[in-house]
């Protein structure tokens, strides 16, 4: 009787034993965990967030996310007029959205690149990217088109990788970002985009 109940008390610790490992390889974390505290690529952690709908939009200068935001990564800290993406955090900045999104939509923000981006940079709603041109070298508005969109869960930035710190091209700027293009207001439209880029 004594060796069954040590047989059992062994196959009980190996049970435990094996459903802590795959705990510790497979945590249930939530991306934003995951970007802030593992990937490295988020400096937000637990934002508060505000009543807000994708068609009213969003400010970067907000302390919070509006609350079809889950989430953001690649972005700097926000600033009185917005906020910038940092290739320190990645060369895709981007959103995570709270519930996934499906249909035509526009995409409607207001931007402006770094001193050093010249190209066009490119923005993924789902498994969808339209590349853009930069019209200005300060703030303006653009527009991305994007139909029959299945199930999208993050609508991102593509800009070019290693992008040189301020401080490499303006040595008076003690700034380490390597700041990529400004974010001011963000809005998602159902539908077609009303006028051109």
């Amino acid at each position: 009787m004594r060796d069954w109940m040590r047989w059992t008390l062994i196959a009980c610790l190996i049970v435990v034993y094996a459903l802590v490992l795959f705990a510790v390889l497979h945590p249930r974390i939530s991306e934003a965990y995951r970007a802030y505290f593992i990937d490295h690529t988020s400096l937000d952690w637990n934002r508060p967030h505000y009543r807000a709908t994708p068609e009213e939009g969003m400010a970067f200068n907000q302390a919070g996310l509006p609350d079809w935001v889950a989430s953001t990564y690649g972005f700097s800290h926000p600033e009185p007029w917005g906020q910038w993406t940092d290739d320190d955090l990645g060369n895709v900045a981007g959103l995570v959205l709270s519930q996934p999104m499906s249909g035509t939509f526009c995409i409607e923000f207001n931007a402006s690149p770094a001193q050093p981006v010249h190209d066009s940079f490119a923005v993924r709603f789902g498994n969808q990217v339209e590349n853009i041109s930069w019209s200005s070298r300060d703030a303006a508005n653009y527009q991305a088109q994007f139909t029959d969109v299945r199930e999208a869960r993050r609508l991102e930035f593509i800009l070019p990788k290693n992008l040189p710190r301020v401080h490499d091209y303006d040595p008076s700027n003690g700034d380490r970002r390597r700041l990529g293009m400004s974010l001011r207001t963000l809005k998602i439209r159902t539908g077609n985009c009303t006028s051109a880029q």
